[in-house]
């Protein structure tokens, strides 16, 4: 049973974070990019990124308020990300929020869900023509999609086993080219690793993965794999070139789950790119 309290629509990516990718001077109204067609749109922050009781549980339970008490906590350091000119101005503080709110990302999106939705599918596809064991049958059972909200909750509320991950990569903001403003998307925070490839090279302990997370359209944020004692040596700002523009949106487009945002509706670059395919993409 639903708990008539909670918001009927519930935002996987939050308001306030929007409102940096929004036009100005009001910071309410967004340029959309449909992905799959090509066709583009201006709507309210409110209208996007958003789901029907997507938070609640059949038990009538919800994280809704958790991932509120992140937001609240986490606007203000995103607001010194963004105002800040090099990043040893953030505070450790800051920086454990940052690191919180990327991981909250992460947990709270629906790609998560339907990731999880599709591993049940594979693993009962794996055993249509046997008996799986009587614990094989539970644990497929726990994970079934309906009860997929549960698992994201607890995700979401574990948030803190990732932030480790995350606090310990090198941060570095990325400028666009001349002319060039970043886009976000509903899916925002992206991943590669130049390094390796193929399953299991994307997560966040894995060896050279690089986490890019659009912070507003003059900044990106990039969380690279270095070594500790090499960190110092890498700069704490650098300013992408085109390919480097074309990369990270690349990637946006390429995790989004429909939407890409902006603040000047130019959407040339990503127009023409591809989204993942519906399979199992996570690692």
């Amino acid at each position: 049973m639903s708990n008539p309290t909670e918001p009927k629509r519930q935002h996987y990516v939050p308001r306030f974070y929007l409102e940096y990718f929004a036009k100005v001077p009001d910071r309410k109204q967004l340029h959309v990019l449909e992905v799959k067609t090509g066709q583009a749109f201006v709507t309210n922050v409110t209208n996007v990124a958003v789901e029907g009781r997507l938070y609640n549980t059949p038990d009538g339970g919800s994280v809704e308020k958790d991932l509120n008490e992140i937001e609240g906590a986490t606007a203000p350091a995103w607001a010194h990300l963004n105002d800040c000119t090099g990043l040893s101005q953030l505070c450790e503080t800051d920086r454990q929020l940052i690191a919180g709110f990327v991981s909250s990302l992460i947990g709270r999106n629906p790609s998560t869900l339907t990731d999880l939705g599709e591993i049940v599918g594979a693993i009962k596809k794996a055993f249509e023509d046997s008996t799986p064991t009587e614990e094989l049958a539970r644990q497929i059972e726990q994970f079934d999609r309906g009860k997929a909200t549960r698992i994201m909750n607890d995700i979401t509320k574990d948030s803190h086993r990732l932030v480790h991950y995350i606090l310990n990569k090198k941060w570095i903001l990325g400028t666009p080219p001349a002319g060039y403003l970043f886009p976000t998307s509903d899916n925002p925070v992206v991943r590669s690793n130049s390094f390796r490839h193929g399953h299991g090279t994307l997560g966040l302990a894995s060896s050279g993965v690089e986490i890019y997370l659009p912070v507003s359209p003059q900044r990106v944020l990039m969380m690279v794999d270095v070594p500790q004692d090499l960190q110092q040596l890498c700069p704490e700002q650098v300013a992408f070139e085109y390919p480097h523009l074309l990369h990270v949106t690349s990637l946006l487009v390429w995790y989004s789950n429909r939407h890409l945002f902006n603040s000047d509706g130019r959407f040339e670059v990503a127009k023409g790119m591809k989204q993942a395919p519906k399979k199992l993409t996570s690692d």
